[in-house]
């Protein structure tokens, strides 16, 4: 447990171990040895969450860094890429899961989307000829990263730029999923407040994921088309005109 993270208004542990939780369930698929090949900007970010003893104890054994043609030389059996939803990210594993399979023995690939899974990535992994090579294809819900007992980050870097100049709200649609997050462990938040389109929008899809179904995802329900959201965005900018609740 990190004391610090215990120490606000709001015990920020919980928070901290409910991501370490379902971080291990997913290990826990991956029957048998395993090396996680990173996404380079994931790292500090997860450092946060799990230190390498905690991967240690789910058979984690080598950890790579996301580069170009063939992966290091690792005897595990999985090979897990931890990896944001780019395009350009989806290229690469490409390359080092065609590499693998030309050097054998046959390895279990698995693949990890922080926060979201994203139908474009996958697509371009089908087109790639690869998209069949990967037995867990799953996303990790790090919405939220407790950084101190009374500091949470999204460690959205781009956040500003794509909802500014891109017209990109997709990380305010993650915001509202962390707020979903923390009231699923805290209770209901009773005030949220805001200023801007930007927050009025994060609001709009708020009441979105408040409103939608609170059972488990099914698979069809997790693919729902990246348009279909951007409308849902949309329509609750116009709607919502009040955003202190």
């Amino acid at each position: 447990m990190a004391a610090h993270l215990s120490y606000g208004r709001v015990n920020l542990n919980v928070l901290r171990e409910a991501v370490r939780r379902e971080l291990r369930e997913f290990l826990d698929k991956c029957a048998g040895s395993k090396a996680i090949v990173w996404d380079e900007y994931l790292t500090g970010p997860f450092g946060l969450i799990a230190q390498y003893s905690l991967l240690k104890e789910h058979e984690v054994e080598k950890m790579f860094t996301l580069k170009g043609n063939r992966l290091p030389a690792a005897d595990v059996k999985n090979i897990i890429f931890f990896v944001r939803p780019r395009l350009e990210l989806m290229d690469i594993i490409a390359e080092n899961v065609l590499s693998e399979d030309r050097r054998g023995p046959t390895r279990d690939f698995h693949i990890l989307f922080v926060p979201r899974r994203s139908l474009l990535c996958e697509q371009r992994l089908k087109d790639l000829g690869v998209l069949g090579s990967f037995i867990h294809r799953e996303e990790y819900s790090l919405d939220l990263i407790p950084f101190d007992g009374d500091l949470l980050s999204m460690e959205s870097e781009g956040a500003f730029k794509e909802c500014y100049l891109e017209g990109d709200q997709t990380s305010l649609y993650h915001a509202a999923k962390g707020l979903m997050t923390l009231q699923a462990l805290y209770g209901t938040i009773p005030q949220i407040f805001g200023k801007g389109e930007c927050a009025r929008v994060r609001t709009g899809c708020f009441v979105v994921v408040k409103e939608g179904p609170s059972h488990p995802k099914r698979e069809e329900e997790r693919e729902a088309p990246y348009k279909q959201i951007q409308l849902i965005l949309i329509i609750y900018e116009y709607c919502t005109h009040e955003f202190a609740y």
